[in-house]
């Protein structure tokens, strides 16, 4: 039988009283918290609530397809929740214009067998601030060479990308 919080609460508190025996006590208390000073059962409140907020927290995850639980392997985090935590890796990245002046310019031909790989090369690099000349020549002033060159590597595409630095671009 499942019991809200509510109702654990309540009954704790139902407990409480059934362990005070000494009923002048109960007139001389001069709050409600002295009633229920059993740290214990506060702990075990509070905790049970966190498991409960963490549970949600981990079927929202899973509702929006971020992670999949999977019996033997446990928490799995699916391509989609990768693609999220890459955006928000990349968002934070601190991006300096690189101090010689050339840009980053990056030319793939990726196959037509590989179009998830293409929609998250272009996705990756927009993270990354790169705008397109072509549809698959991207280019960027900032220093971001490493971070993309991991992209690369990551996706699996690196035979079929090109990264270059240039001098001057004309946009």
């Amino acid at each position: 039988m499942k019991i809200s919080i509510t109702e654990q609460f309540l009954w704790g508190l139902y407990n409480i009283k059934e362990k005070i025996i000494d009923i002048d006590r109960i007139f001389r208390i001069k709050s409600f918290r002295e009633l229920v000073d059993d740290r214990e059962f506060w702990r075990n409140l509070k905790k049970k609530k966190e498991r409960k907020q963490f549970a949600q927290f981990i079927n929202y995850l899973r509702k929006k397809g971020y992670i999949k639980i999977v019996a033997d392997k446990g928490l799995l985090i699916t391509p989609k929740g990768e693609e999220k935590i890459l955006k928000i890796k990349y968002k934070f990245l601190n991006r300096k214009r690189r101090i010689d002046g050339r840009w980053i310019m990056l030319m793939y031909d990726i196959p037509i067998n590989k179009k998830r790989e293409r929609y998250l090369l272009r996705r990756q690099l927009q993270y990354l601030r790169y705008q397109p000349l072509q549809k698959s020549i991207w280019v960027c002033p900032y220093d971001v060479f490493k971070e993309t060159e991991e992209i690369i590597n990551s996706i699996l595409i690196s035979k079929f990308v090109k990264i270059f630095l240039i001098k001057e671009i004309k946009i």
